[in-house]
């Protein structure tokens, strides 16, 4: 690949060609918790290059404005949220939620002024908790919502897992669906922490280490109408194999199959060239209610999967999970291996784990509440 075509495929800013592309559907902006009530504080957000802000109004509907107000360029992040509309700091002028300009006070009455005045301002629509933007051209007829799985089913019944990534959203959803990394980046560099490929069991280890027998796994591919599909098989026990069945379809959706028989679906967002936000989009069986989550035990875990333990100790692995990438590749595990039990200042027993760590050379960060800031 030659640096042009790099260009070409990474880029997403406005006027873009890859930007023009992926300003053809519709993108989850936000969650519905990001904004919680009517008219409250507005939001800012970074969106395919563009820097935004999302807001919702008195009726409890999400608009999605440029952040510059057209007067004198003074960004709408700091407007007071109120009736219906974001009223600049500035001088007052008002935008309601498809960018509007609907009062400036300082004009005398039986001004026109307000009908020659606009702000961008990007359809909004909010289903099962989610709110997407429509960031195209044509915006007077949006192509209709996509049917995914997870987004059609109530919050509770899917993961809401968002965290910011400090590169390419290309390049990092690339390397999601490559079965082929998984003979190395994955896997413990130590030949003793590896196990065997002959134990019965087919739990992790087992495919994993089907994983690090085979390192040349042959890949099969198929065109779909929404994207590609491709499997990629490693010899197994004598006279079988081990298929990795992975999907991509446009414009940043994968679902990557996972150890345990059961698929990773993400959502691969770019808030610009060098961030991306990742949606882990996986469906659950069942609801995960707030008495539920209360009722479960506390107690230190005793081993690597944290659902079911105690809050500190999903806390901890998933921060270990959220370790930049290049620890891996290193290889250092990102998993914690032992546990042990700490005092914190305040004589609270946490959780700590022995795990090694690597200074890293690149960054990736879990987001709560809001994408970037710019």
């Amino acid at each position: 690949m030659t640096n042009a075509d790099n260009q070409f495929l990474t880029r997403i800013g406005p006027g873009t060609p890859m930007g023009d592309l992926l300003r053809q559907y519709w993108v989850p902006a936000l969650q519905s918790t990001d904004l919680p009530a009517p008219d409250g504080a507005p939001l800012r957000v970074r969106l395919l290059g563009e820097n935004l802000v999302a807001f919702r109004n008195t009726e409890g509907r999400v608009g999605l404005l440029n952040h510059v107000c057209p007067h004198r360029c003074a960004s709408l992040f700091f407007a007071r949220n109120e009736e219906n509309g974001l009223r600049c700091l500035y001088h007052g002028w008002k935008f309601d939620i498809e960018g509007r300009c609907v009062d400036i006070p300082n004009e005398p009455p039986g001004s026109k002024l307000t009908e020659q005045i606009r702000v961008t301002g990007y359809p909004c629509v909010e289903k099962k908790g989610i709110v997407w933007a429509y960031l195209g051209p044509n915006r007077d007829n949006p192509p209709p919502l996509p049917e995914l799985g997870w987004a059609l089913v109530e919050p509770m019944r899917r993961g809401a897992l968002r965290y910011q990534r400090a590169c390419n959203w290309l390049q990092a959803m690339e390397g999601d669906f490559d079965s082929s990394h998984l003979s190395f980046l994955h896997l413990a560099l130590d030949p003793k922490l590896q196990g065997t490929a002959e134990n019965p069991q087919a739990g992790i280890d087992y495919y994993r280490n089907l994983a690090r027998m085979d390192k040349q796994p042959l890949l099969e591919v198929q065109d779909t109408d929404v994207g590609v599909v491709y499997g990629a098989r490693r010899d197994a026990e004598p006279g079988k194999f081990y298929w990795r069945v992975t999907q991509f379809m446009l414009p940043f959706y994968t679902s990557v199959p996972g150890f345990g028989g059961k698929n990773r679906d993400k959502v691969w967002v770019p808030l610009d060239d060098e961030h991306t936000m990742v949606w882990i989009a996986s469906g659950r069986k069942r609801s995960i209610s707030a008495a539920s989550k209360t009722s479960r035990p506390s107690r230190t875990p005793r081993c690597r999967r944290a659902w079911g333990r105690s809050a500190t100790a999903r806390r901890n692995i998933l921060a270990h999970r959220m370790r930049p990438l290049c620890a891996c590749a290193a290889g250092l595990s990102t998993r914690p291996r032992r546990w042990r039990k700490i005092k914190s200042r305040t004589g609270s027993k946490i959780l700590n784990s022995t795990a090694n760590t690597a200074t890293s050379c690149c960054s990736a960060k879990t987001i709560h509440g809001s994408n970037i800031t710019w």
